[in-house]
């Protein structure tokens, strides 16, 4: 066992209802802390992952916040950046610091920073018109749960299909605004994808007599 296997069992979360597993992957995490091996740095973010959610020790949120701030110092990257803005938003109901360092680690590689930040928009903040803008973001980055979002968000008026080529709805996430507006493609807006796959607002393709304005279809 390593480090990066203790942070990929994490993710994956098959340490769920596998009790050797779990004392395992702590015993390594403990170990490796106090020896400065190989992957310390990584050591401490799923340590403090270990005490956030109380899996083989006992919760201890100021001990998770000092793992990942040792760990932020220490070059650990977006892991720990993201988990340390879940932890303000989650335990210690501090929203600037929470968007500050999901932020960070979206700026800094992390995919899942941008779902969290959706959904602290969504459901903290109540602000729609952001959270679509992070689901998004994830969603472009492969992010299943955002792409579920953003498949609710999106209200479809129409669905063109090629005889040749089915567009799915997912292409509507190739550009987030409207071609001919330029605005933004809120989750209140009806919307076309043409074709050939571009999307537009539906009055905006109205105006524009139903075609592409890159007119790639007559």
């Amino acid at each position: 066992m390593n480090s990066k296997k203790v942070t990929e069992i994490l993710n994956n979360k098959t340490y769920v209802n596998n009790p050797k597993l779990t004392e395992e992957i702590k015993n390594f995490t403990i170990q490796n802390i106090v020896d400065q091996g190989d992957g310390y740095v990584e050591s401490l973010t799923n340590f403090g992952f270990l005490c956030s959610n109380g899996i083989g020790v006992k919760k201890d949120i100021f001990i998770t916040k000092m793992c990942y701030m040792k760990s932020i110092e220490l070059g650990g990257g977006h892991y720990p950046m993201n988990n340390l803005g879940y932890l303000y938003d989650n335990e210690y109901n501090d929203i600037e610091n929470a968007i500050k360092w999901l932020i960070s680690a979206d700026e800094s590689g992390s995919i899942v920073s941008a779902w969290n930040l959706g959904c602290l928009y969504e459901y903290r903040l109540n602000d729609l018109k952001n959270a679509e803008i992070w689901y998004k973001k994830a969603a472009d980055a492969g992010h299943k749960g955002a792409i579920e979002k953003m498949k609710k968000y999106r209200k479809l008026d129409k669905i063109y299909l090629d005889n040749e080529k089915k567009i799915d709805i997912n292409d509507c996430f190739k550009d987030n605004a409207c071609i001919i507006c330029t605005d933004p493609l809120l989750g209140s807006s009806e919307i076309i994808i043409v074709k050939c796959g571009h999307v537009y607002h539906k009055t905006c393709l109205d105006n524009n007599k139903g075609r592409c304005a890159l007119k790639c279809i007559p």
